[in-house]
C-alpha cells in the first residue's frame, strides 16, 4: 500500500498480500469508485490505516471491504474516522444503506466495535458450511 501512495517503503513494514498489482486490477474493475478509496498516513509519512468502499446505485448501499489499521496506529480511531467519512461521501453518492460483513466474533471483536461506533447494528450471522451437523 505504501508503495502505491508514493510513501517511503522500508521493508520492514508487516506483510500483505495485497500488493500494487492487486490494487490496479481493483481499481479497473466496474464498480471501482476512487472517492470511496480513503487512507490516513501517520505524522511519520506512513500509511496507517486504509477503507475501501463500494458503491452499488441499483440498491442504493454501501460495502466495506477491505478496511485495516497498521497495529502500529492502533486503538487511535482510524479506520473509524475513515469509515465515517466513507458514510458522508457514500451519502452524497445517493447510498441510503451501508453494510459490512466482519467477522467480530468474540475473538476477534474489534471490527464490531469499529462499526458499532458508527451506528451500524447487527442484522444476520454467517455460519461456515463447515460447522454444520449432519
Amino acid at each position: 500500500m505504501k508503495g502505491l501512495l508514493g510513501l517511503r517503503v522500508t521493508g520492514d513494514e508487516p506483510g500483505s498480500s495485497y500488493s500494487i498489482d492487486k490494487h490496479r486490477a481493483v481499481s479497473e474493475t466496474p464498480g471501482y469508485r476512487p472517492e470511496l478509496d480513503l487512507v490516513a498516513v501517520g505524522a511519520d509519512g506512513d500509511l496507517a490505516a486504509y477503507a475501501l468502499g463500494w458503491l452499488d446505485e441499483r440498491s442504493q448501499s454501501l460495502l466495506f471491504e477491505p478496511v485495516g489499521t497498521d497495529p502500529a496506529h492502533s486503538g487511535r480511531g482510524l479506520a473509524r474516522a475513515l469509515c465515517a467519512q466513507m458514510l458522508h461521501v457514500a451519502r452524497d453518492l445517493g447510498a441510503h444503506t451501508a453494510v459490512v460483513g466482519p467477522r467480530g466474533d468474540a475473538g476477534y471483536p474489534l471490527p464490531r466495535r469499529v462499526y458499532e461506533g458508527l451506528g451500524m447494528r447487527e442484522v444476520a450471522q454467517f455460519v461456515p458450511m463447515t460447522n454444520c451437523q449432519d
